[in-house]
């Protein structure tokens, strides 16, 4: 949740120690996981990160198939100490459940080192 919530790549903000080989001295990880939630893009209705975008829709548009976050951005890779494996989060609104359901995308086990669990 420290991703979603503090838009964090601070490994100090985590209460884990699972990223630390990642980190710089800093406890950065790069321009990775939180950091790619809370950059802000151009939107028509105005400037929002994919956390508030993600909200807006949910309020405004509930029943969108395009309620999702992506924080795999190829062009910023090379500034990443540790490439996401949770890439991607889609919201699924339906009328007949009344229910909001999150799927994640994630790339297989060991695809990459940091990735925790399987599929």
């Amino acid at each position: 949740m420290w991703i979603w919530q503090k838009k964090s790549n601070n490994i100090h903000d985590l209460n884990s120690h699972i990223w630390d080989s990642w980190a710089d001295e800093d406890g950065s990880i790069g321009k990775a996981y939180g950091y790619q939630m809370g950059v802000k893009h151009v939107y028509k209705e105005g400037m929002m990160d994919q956390v508030d975008r993600v909200i807006y829709d949910l309020k405004n548009n509930p029943f969108s198939r395009r309620i999702m976050t992506n924080i795999y951005v190829h062009q910023d890779l090379h500034e990443m100490n540790l490439y996401p494996c949770a890439y991607s989060m889609t919201f699924n609104v339906t009328k007949e459940k009344a229910k909001r359901q999150a799927d994640t995308e994630r790339n297989p086990e060991p695809a990459f080192p940091g990735c925790v669990g399987g599929k």
